[in-house]
């Protein structure tokens, strides 16, 4: 018997990753980032951020190919299919998967990324929308 040799480490993987500059963008995704870089400590998800008028400025199709993971906006996702752009989740994500990410958001969240039966993006916040406000920015405890 030979004894094993040490199996030299993995190179690890960089994935770019592209977000807007709010904290609605950034603080979900670096608690995601440091929880994913646990569970695969071989990824490292570098983001960058940039202002929503930076993501009206640049069409979708000329940023996305320079990135791995990106943020996108529900109303982008018919620009996405057009284009293709991006790859629709649902050839990336088993259908169980896609369950429970639908299952664990709140109301239509889900929903609003997929277009034409598609799921073309994932829902990490969900905007109350006019007149739903929290109540403590109307003075209500």
């Amino acid at each position: 018997m030979t004894a094993a040799s040490p199996q030299a480490p993995r190179p690890r993987v960089s994935l770019r990753a592209l977000g807007w500059d709010h904290e609605r963008c950034t603080a979900p995704m670096r608690a995601c980032s440091e929880a994913w870089e646990r569970l695969h400590p071989e990824v490292e998800l570098v983001w960058q951020n940039r202002s929503l008028t930076a993501f009206g400025d640049e069409p979708l199709e000329e940023v996305a190919h320079r990135y791995d993971l990106i943020m996108i906006d529900h109303p982008f996702c018919g620009t996405a299919e057009a284009t293709g752009t991006l790859a629709p989740l649902d050839d990336l994500l088993g259908p169980d998967l896609l369950g429970t990410l639908a299952a664990d958001s709140i109301g239509a969240s889900h929903a609003s990324y997929s277009f034409h039966g598609r799921q073309w993006a994932l829902a990490t916040d969900a905007n109350a929308g006019p007149g739903l406000e929290p109540a403590a920015e109307h003075g209500v405890a």
